[in-house]
């Protein structure tokens, strides 16, 4: 009975040359040449510098928008524009450090209970 081909990856660790040329096939032309190849690596190499450039043009917009922001924010305050209740402040924040510090005591209490 005659063997059947079929087109199916031999499954051994090592190829034969039949595997091997198949496998370059995929990778060359049919002719052998490597146009293929060489039109990937460049059209991926131009795509790589187009999105390189772009974010960089973006990075620089949205870095100075925040530092522009930042700076109208600190003349508006020493202008006067922008008063800071700091009494309040310091309030609010003692709140939200008791209550970290009240979640960690818990946090241990727990971690105690089912790993002691």
């Amino acid at each position: 009975m005659p063997s059947v081909s079929t087109n199916k990856p031999s499954t051994s660790k090592a190829r034969t040359n039949e595997d091997n040329s198949k496998w370059m096939e995929t990778f060359l032309d049919k002719d052998g040449s490597p146009s293929a190849t060489t039109k990937q690596m460049i059209i991926g190499g131009v795509s790589g510098w187009v999105t390189g450039f772009l974010a960089m043009k973006i990075g620089k917009v949205a870095a100075t928008a925040i530092g522009g922001g930042i700076i109208l924010l600190q003349v508006a305050n020493h202008q006067g524009y922008i008063n800071i209740n700091w009494s309040r402040l310091q309030r609010d924040m003692n709140q939200v450090a008791a209550k970290v510090t009240e979640g960690d005591q818990k946090k241990k209490d727990w971690t105690a209970k089912v790993f002691y």
